[in-house]
C-alpha cells in the first residue's frame, strides 16, 4: 500500500511508465492514493529532454512545468474498481504543474485500481523560439553544504534562471545545528524543518527548481558512511554523500556544477567535505557528466578593505586563478538579497544587510569561479 504521506520517489513514478509518456500508479487495497505537486514534479524531472533542435515529448512537458504552456494540457487520472466499501473518498485534486491539472478520483474498489492516462501524445504545444544568447536547455547544479549558502552564488543563479536555464540546488546537510539566538528555534528536527521550509522560499525567490535536500546531519558530513562505500551486498554501494551526488549527476544530467572551493569560503569543515566529495564525484567521470566543475571564489586583493560581517574570516584566492568570472546585473543582486531575508533563522536585519554589503563589495557586478578543467571565460557553459 502506498503509505499516507507524499511519496517523491515512488516507483511507480519511474521508467518505463514515464519513458512511454504514461504516468501509472497501482496501489492495491488503498482507498485513496495519496499524491501532491511534488510527485508529479518528480515525475517530470525524470522525462528526458532533447538536446537536438527538435521538441521532444519530454521537451514539452518540460515546457508545461515552466508555465510555457497554457491549460491546454489536461490529464484526467481515474481509479476504478469494484469492491463494496462505501465511496466516501472525495476527488482529489493536485496542485496545477504549470498549465497541468491532474484529477484523481477514487471510486468503489474491489480487487485493483485501474490508471488511465490519455491525451499526452496527441496535444500539441506551442514552445517559445529561443531568444538569442539565451541558454535556454543547459541546466545547473549548484552543491553545497547548508541552507543559505547558495547566496555566495545567487545573482548567477537568478541571472541563468531568467535565461532559461534550469537551475537545481542541492543541500547536503538538515542545519539542524545551526542555532542563532535572536531566532530562538531549538537545535534538531524544529530548526531543520525551518531551513527547509527557508531553503524552499529562497529557491522560489531565485526563481530556480525547489531544492534538493539530502538531510544528513548538520556538522556530520565527515561520518563515515557519508564517506566511505560498503559492499555488504552483492553490489558495492557509496557513502551516502557521494551516493547523493552520484545519483544527481545520473538523474539530472547538469550541463555545469557549482560546489565550494577547497577553502570552503571561510574553512567550514562541511563547505570543504561537499567540495571535495562533489570533485570526487566528477572527476570519476561517467556519461552524461558535466563539461565543467566550478569552485566558487572570493579574489583575494578584495578582502583586505571588506566591510565587517558577522561572519568568521573570509578567505580569498588568487585572482589569476579565477578564470571564469560571471557577470550579473543589479536586478539580479537584488533578487539574490531578497532570496537572503528568506534565512531568518540565520540572520538578523543587521546581519542580512552586512552580509549583503560585503558580498556586492568583494563581488562588483560578478561571481568568481575556478575551474577544475582550465578554461577562461565569462559565462559556465564554455567547452573547456
Amino acid at each position: 500500500m502506498l503509505p499516507a504521506t507524499p511519496v517523491a520517489y515512488h516507483p511507480a513514478l519511474r521508467a518505463p511508465f514515464v519513458k512511454a509518456h504514461t504516468l501509472m500508479m497501482v496501489a492495491p487495497d488503498e482507498e485513496i492514493v495519496h499524491a501532491n505537486y511534488w510527485v508529479a514534479r518528480r515525475a517530470y524531472e525524470l522525462i528526458p529532454r532533447s538536446s537536438s533542435g527538435t521538441t521532444s515529448t519530454g521537451d514539452k512537458l518540460w515546457a508545461a512545468d515552466r508555465g510555457l504552456v497554457g491549460p491546454r494540457l489536461l490529464v484526467g487520472l481515474r481509479l476504478l474498481s469494484l469492491s463494496g466499501r462505501p465511496n466516501s473518498a472525495p476527488p482529489v485534486t493536485l496542485r496545477p504543474l504549470g498549465g497541468m491539472v491532474i484529477q484523481l478520483i477514487t471510486q468503489q474498489a474491489t480487487m485493483r485500481l485501474l490508471i488511465l492516462l490519455l491525451l499526452l501524445s496527441t496535444m500539441s504545444f506551442a514552445v517559445p523560439p529561443r531568444v538569442a544568447g539565451q541558454v535556454s536547455g543547459d541546466t545547473i547544479l549548484a552543491v553545497f553544504a547548508h541552507p543559505d549558502d547558495e547566496f555566495t552564488v545567487a545573482p548567477v543563479l537568478a541571472r541563468y534562471a531568467r535565461e532559461g536555464a534550469v537551475v537545481y540546488l542541492a543541500i547536503a546537510t538538515d542545519g539542524s545545528r545551526g542555532v542563532q539566538p535572536h531566532a530562538g528555534i531549538p537545535p534538531g528536527a524544529p530548526l531543520a524543518k525551518a531551513r527547509a521550509d527557508e531553503a524552499r522560499c529562497a529557491a522560489e525567490v531565485l526563481g530556480i527548481q525547489p531544492p534538493i535536500l539530502f538531510g544528513l546531519e548538520d556538522g556530520g558530513l565527515a561520518e563515515w558512511d557519508n564517506l566511505v562505500g560498503h559492499c555488504e551486498t552483492p553490489e558495492c554501494e557509496p557513502g551516502r554523500l557521494t551516493g547523493e551526488i552520484l545519483r544527481l549527476f545520473h538523474e539530472l544530467r547538469p550541463d555545469a556544477v557549482i560546489t565550494w572551493g577547497p577553502d570552503g569560503g571561510y574553512g567550514h569543515a562541511d563547505h570543504r567535505l561537499i567540495s571535495a566529495v562533489t570533485t570526487e564525484v566528477f572527476q570519476e567521470g561517467g556519461e552524461g557528466w558535466p563539461a565543467n566543475l566550478y569552485y566558487v571564489g572570493i579574489p583575494a586583493s578584495r578582502i583586505s578593505d571588506a566591510p565587517d560581517w558577522p561572519g568568521p574570516p573570509l578567505l580569498g584566492v588568487e585572482q589569476q586563478l579565477l578564470t571564469v568570472q560571471v557577470p550579473y546585473a543589479d536586478e539580479h543582486a537584488e533578487i539574490a538579497e531578497r532570496a537572503l531575508q528568506c534565512h531568518g533563522s540565520q540572520f538578523t536585519a543587521e546581519g542580512m544587510a552586512a552580509t549583503a554589503s560585503i558580498f556586492r563589495h568583494v563581488n562588483q557586478g560578478r561571481i568568481y569561479f575556478r575551474p577544475f578543467v582550465h578554461t577562461t571565460s565569462t559565462t559556465l557553459f564554455a567547452s573547456p
